[in-house]
């Protein structure tokens, strides 16, 4: 492991020196190579074609509900340019999204005791789903915040129960099941058991249940993996962890990332949500190298992928893409600047795209 862990680094390092201050050339991924599915071996993600697909993503939770379309087309081109692949974002925003409106003065929803979606949202949603694809970006697409179903700290109100969430899911997936660079995530940093199961189960089986052409994996709340309820549901195809917003030790990484490299049947599994919190009060040093360990211990791990996350960038509240004013060059510009770009960057060496 050791091993791996110094050629795997050198390898990044020396392949990416040249292009720190480059960007990724054309689309970020070629949509023609077929849609995504799981490799013969169970352990990583490939198109149809068999090339292998680098999931490299970024959180922009409120993507949909809170920029406009200048911001959304800003915000993504620059994601592009870094080498990421994927946007993790919620239909169902998280901050008030379903009684505060869009930029464009829309709410999510035309009767929320049902869950019946609004027409024109959705067309505005689709629209943010083009404008990535045309950069060759997929989109993580979160039916619902967690809030919605389980609201804890957040604002709900909770609207689901499990017919709801079936119906909801299954007209998710007739809606989306011929877009090309969607990834459905299900769940949204909340429990996946107890009286939450039965949605969360139906929110899959119904998006499934009209949707065979996309990938779906369940986003879980801090140190805790989708394997703990969803292994063995038809409806996952790869496991996601969130190794907590405060994990600073390898320790956490072997307690959910090789429990689930090892779990039958085998499955790629990915850290949903890197660690920011910690290291967004540090120095820029220490946060180049806080990110560092974390991304490349989850790759020497045995996950697939490295997810971006950062509490700021992933709100979008407001100035420049929404974000706080003392941030607005900072956190997109920083944020995911130094080894995720150089993943992103290096993909073409790795022979994944």
């Amino acid at each position: 492991m050791r091993y791996l862990y110094v050629v795997l680094i050198a390898f990044i390092c020396s392949v990416t020196g040249y292009s720190q201050s480059g960007s990724w050339q054309g689309v970020s991924v070629d949509f023609l190579k077929g849609r995504l599915e799981v490799s013969k071996n169970g352990r990583y993600l490939q198109h149809k074609n068999g090339t292998p697909f680098f999931y490299l993503a970024d959180t922009a939770w409120e993507l949909f509900h809170r920029l406009n379309e200048k911001e959304i087309e800003e915000y993504l081109e620059d994601r592009r340019a870094k080498g990421f692949t994927v946007i993790q974002a919620a239909i169902l925003a998280e901050l008030d999204g379903l009684y505060t409106p869009d930029a464009n003065g829309q709410l999510p929803l035309k009767d929320i005791d049902n869950v019946i979606p609004n027409e024109t949202y959705f067309k505005w949603v689709d629209k943010v789903i083009r404008i990535a694809e045309s950069k060759g970006l997929y989109i993580g697409l979160l039916p619902t915040w967690g809030d919605k179903v389980d609201k804890q700290e957040g604002t709900g109100p909770e609207i689901f129960n499990p017919a709801h969430a079936r119906a909801y899911g299954a007209w998710l997936g007739k809606r989306y099941k011929n877009v090309r660079n969607i990834i459905w995530i299900n769940g949204g940093d909340r429990w996946g058991g107890d009286s939450n199961f039965a949605i969360w189960d139906n929110i899959g089986k119904g998006i499934k249940s009209t949707d065979k052409n996309h990938l779906m994996t369940f986003l879980p709340p801090n140190e805790h993996s989708s394997s703990r309820w969803f292994h063995n549901n038809v409806w996952l195809d790869f496991n996601m962890v969130q190794t907590g917003n405060c994990q600073r030790d390898y320790e956490i990484y072997e307690t959910l990332l090789i429990k689930d490299y090892e779990r039958y049947p085998t499955k790629p599994c990915l850290d949903g949500k890197l660690v920011m919190k910690i290291i967004r009060y540090a120095g820029k040093q220490k946060q180049e190298n806080g990110l560092m360990i974390r991304i490349y211990d989850k790759l020497c791990t045995g996950a697939c992928s490295p997810v971006h996350s950062d509490t700021l960038m992933g709100a979008m509240i407001s100035g420049k893409w929404r974000l706080p004013a003392g941030n607005r060059q900072t956190r997109l510009v920083v944020t995911g600047k130094v080894h995720y770009t150089y993943l992103g960057l290096s993909r073409s060496f790795m022979h994944v795209v």
